[in-house]
């Protein structure tokens, strides 16, 4: 089965049901759909593609929600202060970029997927889209009706213990803020906390910079940095001007 086929197959015998709760097909490449629904705090999207393990082809899907409260700050930022990557310009650019994508700790994209579509026929497909529904149903959508909210999001990005994160590496947690972490969590931080929560959560981050600063002025080419010059105490100046 090429994956055009398994494209095909899915489009023939998944379609509707992605409809039936909400999601659309906004397009479609040669291997990859992209189903979409737009609601109040801005968009949600399910993207379907194959990847070939021969002779295994394997569906692989993932998941993804944009906070329009959160990404009209992002759209005001200097996006040199953001990043050098022309790919994440570019996309943020053209306004797609993506504010919250979840990831499957237990890689269900990879490993249940792959015992379906071995041969092609049209139950394995159905197989798939089984799988990738009852994922979507039962993790996905509760998620994005609790993101709704960015309070919640704060709450378990900006908090204390384990719910401060220092970073969103993919399969150490349980989602991504799509390449932005630092920028995206400050501002969810500023536009969810009360003044005086803030304002603790910056001192906590400024003293984090602080001991980043005194490693980094141990080697020679950074011996005359100054705070200032770090990439996160720009970016706070800069988001608070903006909210």
């Amino acid at each position: 089965m090429t994956g055009k086929q398994a494209k095909e197959l899915f489009i023939k015998y998944g379609e509707n049901q992605f409809n039936e709760i909400g999601f659309h097909i906004k397009k479609t490449r040669d291997i990859g759909i992209e189903f979409y629904r737009e609601i109040e705090t801005g968009f949600e999207e399910i993207n379907i593609g194959t990847l070939d393990y021969n002779p295994v082809r394997v569906f692989q899907f993932s998941v993804g929600k944009r906070v329009n409260a959160l990404e009209n700050i992002v759209k005001k930022l200097p996006l040199t202060m953001l990043t050098d990557n022309e790919y994440l310009i570019k996309e943020m650019q053209n306004n797609t970029a993506i504010s919250l994508y979840y990831l499957d700790k237990n890689d269900i994209s990879h490993i249940q997927l792959r015992e379906t579509a071995r041969t092609g026929n049209e139950s394995e497909v159905n197989d798939s889209i089984s799988i990738i529904l009852k994922y979507i149903k039962e993790t996905a959508l509760p998620n994005f009706q609790l993101f709704n909210n960015l309070k919640n999001i704060d709450n378990l990005i900006n908090g204390d213990g384990e719910n401060f994160w220092e970073d969103d590496i993919p399969k150490t947690k349980p989602f991504n803020l799509a390449h932005l972490f630092y920028p995206r969590r400050l501002i969810i931080a500023k536009l969810a906390k009360s003044a005086e929560e803030y304002n603790r959560f910056i001192g906590k981050i400024m003293a984090l910079e602080e001991e980043k600063l005194i490693e980094l002025k141990k080697q020679e080419q950074y011996k005359n940095l100054t705070l200032e010059e770090l990439f996160i105490p720009r970016a706070i100046e800069k988001i608070e001007e903006i909210c």
